[in-house]
C-alpha cells in the first residue's frame, strides 16, 4: 500500500522531496540511506481512493493472467495421481488466488473503492 500511495500521488513535488528527507533523516544506519516509497502514511482521501481502486485492478488483472482459475485448481486437487510438487504448485497458486480474492471481495465491499 505505501508504495501505490507514492505512486498515486498528484500533489506537490515539494511535499514527496519531505517526505524523502524525513525518512532519511528517521534512518539510524551508517550507510547511506536511499527513499524506497515505504512504509508511507495515508496521505489523503483522495490519494487513499485512488490507491485503493489501483488495488482492486492490479488484484483482478492478476487473477485473470493465471492459466486455471481457483475452481479448476480446486477440481486439479482431486486428482491422486498428481505427485507431490504438482500439489504442491497447485496448493500454492490456489493460496495466491484466495489472497487476490479475498482483497478484491474487501475492495468491492469498500465504499471509497467505488467513489
Amino acid at each position: 500500500m505505501s508504495f501505490l500511495r507514492f505512486v498515486e500521488y498528484e500533489g506537490d513535488e515539494a511535499f514527496l522531496r519531505n517526505l524523502r528527507d524525513e525518512f532519511v533523516k528517521e534512518s539510524t544506519e551508517a550507510k547511506p540511506v536511499y527513499f524506497k516509497g515505504k512504509n508511507i502514511k495515508p496521505i489523503s482521501k483522495e490519494n487513499e481512493i485512488r490507491v485503493l481502486k489501483t488495488l482492486k485492478v492490479l488484484c483482478r488483472d492478476a487473477l485473470l493472467d493465471y492459466p486455471t482459475t481457483l475452481d479448476e485448481d480446486l477440481e486439479l486437487l482431486k486428482d491422486e495421481t498428481l505427485t507431490f510438487n504438482q500439489r504442491n504448485a497447485i496448493i500454492y497458486r490456489k493460496s495466491e488466488k484466495l489472497i487476490y480474492k479475498f482483497y478484491i471481495c474487501l475492495l468491492y465491499t469498500s465504499d471509497a473503492a467505488d467513489e
